[in-house]
């Protein structure tokens, strides 16, 4: 960027523009996955992770639960009550838009057996 003088009267402006990236918070719902055999999901809590993501803004206004998702890995979790610790591979998100913060870090997941 810069301005200099052309003439008496005229002034020429240079202006550079870049895509730096923009923040867009989401609440997700976490979709459990790599239940054992016979293993359901009885309840996660809590039911809900708030999300900071980072990314152009064409990216981010189209960022919902559709194109970003929390794919929670519980594999090896046995039947009863888990703490599940939620990392940024376990997130599934559009091209260009990453992670920068989410809490909480972790989760309670109960699970049943099957009948």
């Amino acid at each position: 960027t810069g301005v200099s003088l052309v003439g008496d009267k005229l002034v020429k402006v240079t202006v550079k523009l870049t895509n730096s990236p923009f923040n867009r918070q989401v609440v997700l719902v976490p979709n459990a996955i790599n239940l054992g055999p016979n293993l359901k999901v009885a309840s996660i809590f809590p039911a809900t992770v708030d999300v900071m993501l980072s990314g152009p803004t064409d990216k981010l206004d189209v960022a919902d639960r559709k194109t970003v998702s929390l794919q929670l890995d519980v594999r090896g979790a046995t039947s009863g009550d888990n703490t599940i610790k939620i990392t940024k591979e376990m997130f599934r998100l559009p091209e260009g838009v990453s992670v920068i913060s989410f809490e909480p870090a972790s989760l309670e997941v109960s699970l049943t057996k099957n009948n």
